[in-house]
């Protein structure tokens, strides 16, 4: 089974491409919020899959429909900023990204630019 608190995981899930992360029941539930190139933000749709024994979420699938610029926070080690771009194959991928690096990004996208040509701009080894 993978390490979902050390790597993120991105799988394809029921035909969607999803986030897996993984919580454990002394922690908060983990949360992923959505930056948009035109500055707004809001919290990505998830489901639960999972349960420890005491009811709080264990695992949680994060819809990921398009490209964009995700964060997550309530992880020890995948706590950040993450660029989701389509790779040459039309599979969605991942680059961390730093909190400047994501400012780049979105001013990148929002005048015109697609994700994968931005993380290039910034030296980012893509699939």
């Amino acid at each position: 089974m993978p390490d979902y608190r050390k790597k993120l995981t991105l799988e394809t899930i029921g035909g969607q491409r999803m986030m897996i992360l993984q919580c454990n029941k002394s922690e908060m539930k983990s949360v992923v919020r959505c930056h948009a190139s035109n500055g707004t933000v809001s919290w990505a749709k998830e489901t639960v899959a999972s349960r420890h024994a005491d009811g709080k979420p264990k695992h949680l699938h994060i819809l990921l429909p398009d490209e964009g610029v995700y964060e997550v926070f309530g992880q020890p080690h995948l706590s950040g900023s993450y660029a989701i771009y389509r790779g040459s194959n039309g599979t969605l991928y991942y680059s961390a990204i730093s909190v400047p690096e994501r400012a780049q990004v979105l001013q990148a996208v929002a005048s015109g630019s697609t994700y994968r040509a931005a993380l290039t701009t910034l030296g980012k080894s893509l699939f």
